[in-house]
């Protein structure tokens, strides 16, 4: 499987902001890595 580093970076960075800038206050952050249809999901959730 391949990925730009810099893009997953910056995608990631970006999901962990945006999970705490508005996401519920005092709410764990929840980082879910899976493969789904032959595909690497990546999930930010809060």
């Amino acid at each position: 499987m391949w990925a730009d580093e810099d893009l997953l970076r910056r995608a990631m960075a970006n999901l962990m902001n945006n999970a705490l800038r508005y996401g519920a206050k005092e709410k764990a952050i929840q980082l879910d890595c899976y493969l789904k249809h032959e595909q690497f999901v990546i999930q930010v959730s809060n």
